[in-house]
């Protein structure tokens, strides 16, 4: 569990671009939040070794979104922008993986995160912007492992 656990934090960061890849819009004053997702390629590499060889098999992902605004649970978990549900789209084109997607608001995300890391039920897939408790305490695998060397050299090359 904790080397799920690991590697989920770890891939945290390219998740943002991936999973919740935000383009911002305005809609009459209000946010709009779309979401973005990489190339298949790109999304194997952050998947477990025996994901990939056996197609048969189904990866569960726990995956906690921090909300964004009004729109953040609409666009990826009900209709969406455009009518589009992004968690119904990407198990659609990736049959082999369940998002099981949660929205935390910014004011509960870090006790929510702590409390399940403390529960031996951390998410896979981590949608924060500060790592370095998680980092302080040994949670975190290299993301180099993790990402596409093109993805990792756009975010983290000086």
């Amino acid at each position: 569990m904790m080397k799920k656990l690991m590697a989920g934090i770890a891939a945290a960061s390219m998740i943002v671009t991936m999973y919740a890849g935000l383009g911002y819009s305005s809609d009459k004053g209000a946010v709009v939040v779309e979401p973005v997702v990489l190339k298949k390629s790109a999304l194997n590499n952050l998947l477990p070794k025996d994901a990939k060889k056996n197609s048969d098999t189904v990866t569960e992902l726990d995956v906690i979104i921090c909300e964004y605004g009004q729109n953040t649970k609409d666009c990826f978990l009900g209709s969406g922008m455009k009518g589009s549900n992004f968690v119904k789209k990407f198990e659609e084109e990736n049959p082999n993986i369940k998002l099981n997607l949660e929205v935390v608001s910014w004011s509960d995300v870090y006790d929510e995160v702590d409390k399940r890391i403390k529960n031996g039920n951390a998410p896979d897939i981590l949608n924060l912007d500060v790592y370095s408790d998680y980092a302080e305490d040994g949670l975190l695998l290299p993301v180099k492992d993790y990402c596409p060397t093109k993805l990792y050299n756009d975010f983290f090359s000086p």
